[in-house]
């Protein structure tokens, strides 16, 4: 029994790991009461503006709603973060 302790712990450690990483993927779907999202043609390029080397994430975004009414947007809010960035 001893000797099978440390091989567990290995084990439930290594499990926990690989969920944690699980979890930075992004989100590309998702659904509340009243709104169905989807991002699709997702791509990432490298491009140079004002002599930077930036990343720049693309994709088309697909709403649809879900309860019969109609939907009206006056403002849409962006926040972008990606986990060890800085900034």
């Amino acid at each position: 029994m001893r000797d099978s302790l440390p091989a567990a712990v290995v084990g439930l450690a290594a499990l926990l790991l690989v969920s944690a990483c699980a979890t930075l993927a992004p989100r590309i779907e998702g659904r509340s009461e009243i709104l169905a999202w989807q991002a699709t043609d997702l791509t990432l390029e490298q491009k140079t503006v004002e002599g930077r080397s930036l990343w720049f994430y693309t994709f088309e975004l697909l709403l649809r709603e879900a309860r019969g009414t109609g939907l009206t947007f006056n403002e849409i809010e962006t926040t972008l973060s990606q986990p060890g960035g800085s900034g």
